[in-house]
């Protein structure tokens, strides 16, 4: 209201100048000024007010409910999966690599999952392969490269690699959509946007449902008693 009242300054002087009598008071230049000085003072408060009270955002008693967040498993393994966030927003370094630990150890158990045939290379003892007969095989060149290739590795080692690749990846602008970023790199990241679609959970807030049934009881008072559900949900 004060913002409102100093933007019209001019148009409220040359009312008063009109219509007032000269016995009223009118606010001086001094005090003019002193409320232009007021909202620039008071304009973060309102920015702050307007931002709590939004649908999107959580507001009251998050402190009591949620003494120490970054213990959280739950919490951490969301905020890591959250690419506006990652790993730096947290204030202790133990938790974050506590977190990383977890997802990357998450992440392997999904590989083992959907590879059960196969088992990881530190379970497998490397043993000599058999002597093969001395012939001339035009293929056997071939096969030397095959044999001697880098093996795909194993699920641990998979987990840490795109785990790294992820959290390497810029960070996400904070009013962006994680879902549609999710939706976009699905196939860079395949474990973990598995991962992501079961533990990127979002804190909840019920301001939109009171929100809803203020104006509906607001619609629906006593005097309108009568009304069907029907004509309410169209009011």
């Amino acid at each position: 209201m004060l913002e409102r009242f100093v933007l019209l300054e001019d148009a409220i002087k040359a009312t008063m100048a009109l219509l007032c009598d000269e016995k009223w008071d009118t606010l001086t230049p001094e005090e003019w000024r002193i409320c232009r000085e007021m909202c620039i003072v008071l304009q973060p408060f309102d920015q702050l007010t307007e931002t709590m009270s939004a649908e999107k955002y959580v507001s009251g008693k998050t402190e009591k409910r949620f003494p120490n967040l970054e213990a959280s498993k739950t919490i951490g393994v969301a905020t890591l999966l959250d690419p506006r966030f990652k790993l730096n927003v947290f204030r202790n370094q133990n938790y974050a690599l506590d977190v990383k630990k977890m997802v990357t150890e998450l992440v392997a158990g999904n590989i083992k999952k959907r590879k059960p045939d196969q088992q990881s290379a530190d379970d497998i003892e490397p043993t000599e392969p058999p002597p093969k007969k001395a012939r001339f095989d035009i293929w056997s060149e071939y096969d030397s490269i095959i044999n001697t290739a880098r093996p795909e590795g194993t699920p641990t080692s998979q987990a840490v690699i795109e785990v790294q690749r992820y959290l390497e990846l810029p960070i996400l602008g904070r009013k962006e959509n994680p879902l549609e970023w999710w939706r976009t790199f699905e196939h860079s990241f395949p474990n973990l946007a598995v991962l992501a679609r079961r533990r990127l959970n979002f804190l909840a807030t019920s301001v939109p449902c009171e929100r809803l049934f203020s104006k509906a009881g607001n619609i629906l008072n006593e005097r309108r008693t009568r009304l069907g559900v029907r004509k309410v949900q169209q009011l």
